[in-house]
């Protein structure tokens, strides 16, 4: 079962991380930190679709869930990670109801979506075909990034797709495109009347909201506004930020 997809249904916060670094023995470190869930960056990072594929069968074995966001949200990155394991995708940079429509129904097995069965999958699950296939769309999450105006604009519309489990926002992006600049953990007039619009249309549909924040400490902030699948930050900007705080306590 999918125990982050069942938490956010009971209301309960699901705590990940960004994976943009391949590698094993890496996933096994990361999973060995404690996160609900790891999301496997292959946008804006590295990994192609091998390292893609060795993560997620790692990762899938841990007590974290591995999610992958694939670089567009087209059929082919979707089904490619679907297969290989994936407890769901997150597309990015989504800005309107048919495009979220159309991402669903390429996760979705008939009769919800147009999903095609390869026999690769079902084996990271421990199942045979049939018994994947008819769990599923249920267990799978489809997740979509809001991460510009025009998204905003169009929140209530995106966040009603039915087959839609969790609306991301993109706080980098977004704060581009509102014209307020890059700002870690945004606390700009402009970026929270924005992502407010999100949360409020999350909580009438009864969809997960999410965002990417620094730290524990914006973690428990986020919470507070209503995000329940959060992001502490990514590895890229975690390692050299750790390793940098005890660097800087030595003695030289």
């Amino acid at each position: 079962m999918n125990h982050v997809k069942a938490n956010l249904k009971a209301g309960k916060p699901q705590i990940g991380t960004w994976m943009t670094l391949p590698g094993v023995h890496y996933c096994h470190w990361l999973a060995a930190a404690g996160f609900d869930w790891i999301m496997v960056d292959t946008e804006h990072s590295p990994m192609g679709n091998q390292a893609m594929a060795e993560a997620v069968a790692t990762l899938v074995r841990s007590p974290a869930v591995p999610f992958v966001r694939v670089p567009r949200g087209t059929l082919e990155d979707i089904k490619r990670a679907l297969d290989c394991g994936s407890w769901g995708v997150l597309c990015p940079m989504v800005n309107s109801r048919a495009e979220t429509e159309q991402i669903v129904s390429w996760s979705k097995y008939p009769p919800q979506g147009v999903r095609s069965a390869g026999a690769y999958g079902p084996d990271f699950f421990g199942v045979d075909m049939a018994t994947y296939v008819a769990q599923a769309n249920e267990q799978l999450m489809v997740m979509v990034q809001i991460e510009s105006v025009e998204g905003i604009r169009h929140a209530d519309e995106i966040v009603s797709t039915p087959g839609l489990d969790c609306v991301f926002i993109g706080p980098g992006d977004l704060s581009i495109s509102l014209g307020i600049g890059v700002r870690s953990d945004n606390t700009h007039p402009k970026y929270l009347e924005a992502t407010q619009k999100v949360l409020d249309a999350c909580a009438k549909h009864g969809v997960a909201a999410g965002v990417m924040v620094s730290d524990a400490a914006a973690a428990n902030r986020a919470l507070e506004r209503g995000f329940r699948f959060i992001s502490i930050s990514a590895d890229a900007g975690l390692i050299p930020r750790l390793f940098g705080e005890e660097l800087s306590k030595v003695r030289r």
